[in-house]
């Protein structure tokens, strides 16, 4: 059956001789791999990274066929500016990581798309951009701390709730890194920049963050895009 849907592209391979796997999260189907024809009338660019696309598809017994495939939201930023094109190259390397096949998710998706557009518009200081969206997503995807944050308090991974004490265990955030925890999960994506941090300190908030993601999904571990954005911030 044919059907119409949009997305975000997150990852996509060359096929045999001319066809591509395309991966994208679509706001109808929630992720889903898709297969397809080189076409030279495809737009420029529309499987990169992040791509808004809006397309035709069949269904298949094991990939859908994508028949034709146009910008939903022509990027205009994103494909030439070096720092935010590798912001999107890693959001789009750790949704394809951390989000499974798992059927419709609306919230997520409009969460995700919000972001891409933002990123595309937003102007001035970017570096704290990836952190604040690992940080929001972990409530998209159910793994969100409980919110009840005390200055001082550090942050148990395992319970995922801030205490006053220091947890007996290793899987924690220090009171300084809590406080940036609490801090970008209660910031609106317009005010990133006023979080003043260190190269150090912000390659050091996101391991932290890995390591969050990691005592629910073992996937954080492959996304190679973490190392381009410490030689960029």
């Amino acid at each position: 059956m044919q059907y119409c849907d949009e997305g975000i592209v997150l990852h996509s391979f060359k096929y045999g001789d001319n066809q591509l796997i395309i991966h994208i999260l679509t706001q109808g189907n929630g992720r889903k791999s898709f297969i397809t024809r080189f076409r030279a009338k495809s737009p420029r660019g529309i499987f990169q990274p992040l791509s808004l696309v809006e397309f035709t598809a069949v269904g298949g017994r094991e990939l859908d066929k994508l028949q034709q495939a146009d910008f939903a939201v022509p990027l205009a930023a994103i494909p030439f500016d070096i720092v935010k094109s590798t912001i999107a190259l890693f959001i789009a390397e750790f949704l394809y990581r951390v989000v499974g096949e798992q059927g419709v998710d609306r919230p997520l998706y409009d969460f995700s798309k919000n972001s891409v557009i933002a990123l595309d518009l937003m102007e001035g200081e970017l570096a704290n951009f990836h952190l604040h969206f690992a940080v929001r997503l972990l409530y998209y995807l159910g793994f969100a701390p409980e919110n009840r944050y005390r200055t001082g308090d550090w942050y148990d991974i395992r319970s995922g709730q801030f205490c006053n004490a220091e947890p007996t265990h290793n899987q924690k955030f220090k009171p300084e890194t809590a406080a940036l925890l609490h801090e970008f999960t209660n910031l609106q994506t317009a005010h990133i920049c006023t979080v003043k941090l260190s190269r150090g300190q912000r390659s050091a908030f996101l391991e932290s963050i890995m390591e969050l993601y990691a005592h629910h999904t073992d996937a954080v571990y492959r996304v190679n895009s973490i190392a381009i954005l410490r030689e960029i911030f």
